[in-house]
């Protein structure tokens, strides 16, 4: 879990910083994306909003 968590953080925090972000904003997208995972995981939930089985 915690590897899919931190490359969904990279995947967002990269095209921010590659968009001209700066590195406080990149990482602030980055911990966002790696907060909304770890919830979603925690309620049991998919990347795409279905219940994992």
């Amino acid at each position: 879990m915690i590897v899919v968590t931190l490359l969904a953080a990279v995947a967002a925090g990269k095209p921010a910083r590659l968009d001209g972000a700066t590195h406080p904003a990149a990482f602030t997208r980055a911990a966002a994306t790696f907060g909304a995972v770890v919830k979603a995981r925690d309620l049991g939930m998919s990347a795409k909003g279905r219940p994992l089985r």
